[in-house]
């Protein structure tokens, strides 16, 4: 998995003609760990999954259902919670380059159930993720609003990166009704800062002790992501 990182890193967007070949084989990793029981691999395989950059756009939903499958409510309920915390944080860098045209339903309903779950260490890395996923969506991410916001209140969450995220897409629609030519306002979304911040009254993982990428920095819904 270094391997490819490296690879990946050294060759930008000229790895991607190897992507065909080489993601079958990294969501594999994460099957057999899934299978197995042992999630050894599975942090390498994140960083892997992460570093393919741009280059994965057009294949990451390839990875959606394995990824989805261990973090999920009942299915995941073996897998370890520092595991199913490092694929929804993840999940948070890997949204919003991803097309998920056909896709969105199957990932955002289960983060719901995260966020809605019994397990609060979860919570904050699924409204991340929850969050991210309006910079790919854009304003068909108000679909999944009022159920994200209903978990909200019954968990007692209030979170001002997910809320601002929510304005921009509501304002994205209005914008392209109206046929106005301005970008609507944007929230701009700080990964791992804002893990400090995420939801209230809720017990915080630290992101420093997950074996996960470095700080992203994504604007919501404005048409364009910019990543720091």
């Amino acid at each position: 998995m270094r391997l490819l990182e490296a690879l990946s890193e050294a060759l930008h967007d000229d790895f991607r003609k190897y992507l065909p070949t080489v993601l079958p084989k990294v969501v594999g990793v994460l099957a057999d760990a899934e299978r197995s029981g042992e999630y050894t691999a599975v942090p390498a395989t994140l960083r892997a999954l992460e570093s393919f950059g741009s280059a994965a756009d057009e294949h990451l939903h390839l990875a959606l259902p394995t990824l989805v499958r261990l973090f999920r409510p009942q299915v995941a309920a073996s897998v370890p919670t520092f595991v199913r915390a490092s694929v929804l944080k993840s999940l948070a860098q890997l949204l919003p380059r991803a097309q998920l045209a056909g896709h969105a339903s199957a990932v955002a309903h289960p983060l719901i159930r995260v966020l809605d779950g019994e397990v609060d260490a979860l919570r904050p890395y699924a409204l991340a993720a929850l969050t991210a996923m309006a910079v790919a969506l854009r304003d068909d991410f108000n679909l999944f609003v009022p159920a994200i916001q209903r978990a909200m209140e019954k968990r007692n969450i209030r979170d001002l990166l997910f809320e601002r995220a929510v304005a921009s897409c509501a304002s994205f629609t209005k914008s392209t009704v109206g046929g106005a030519t301005d970008e609507p306002p944007v929230a701009t979304f700080d990964l791992n800062s804002g893990f400090a911040n995420l939801g209230t009254g809720l017990s915080h993982p630290n992101p420093a002790s997950l074996p996960c990428s470095a700080p992203t920095r994504v604007t919501v819904c404005s048409g364009h992501v910019t990543k720091d």
